[in-house]
């Protein structure tokens, strides 16, 4: 789990050096939420899945919603092939960042909230 809390604290420093909506990186770089966390994880994928459940459940307390309840479509370039397993916490990230967050630095507290529990946990 200390890989995972590793991932969420540099997904926030991506997202502290640029902030987007819609995409998982725009043409000058900035990363959304799940951009930041897949570029920080490189190719550890457990570290990707754990990290993305522990921010989708701070998410959702954050905004108050049931990472069932669906807030919006999801473009369809935003599915991530090979990511099954964690599709649900993914949608819930994207969901958030796209629809609900007022900027960057809610994200990155939520971020930064998650890889506290996952430490805490171990």
């Amino acid at each position: 789990m200390n890989r995972a809390a590793d991932v969420l604290d540099q997904a926030a420093l991506y997202i502290e050096a640029g902030w987007c909506r819609g995409i998982m990186q725009d043409t000058h770089g900035n990363k959304c939420a799940m951009g930041a966390i897949s570029t920080a994880a490189v190719l550890d994928l457990a570290a990707r899945d754990t990290a993305a459940t522990a921010l989708a459940q701070v998410l959702c307390e954050q905004y108050n919603v049931a990472d069932t309840v669906p807030i919006g479509p999801i473009p369809a370039n935003t599915y991530l092939p090979g990511y099954a397993s964690a599709q649900r916490d993914f949608d819930t990230i994207i969901r958030c960042n796209d629809q609900l967050a007022r900027d960057g630095d809610e994200i990155i507290a939520c971020m930064h909230k998650a890889a506290q529990r996952l430490r805490e946990a171990i």
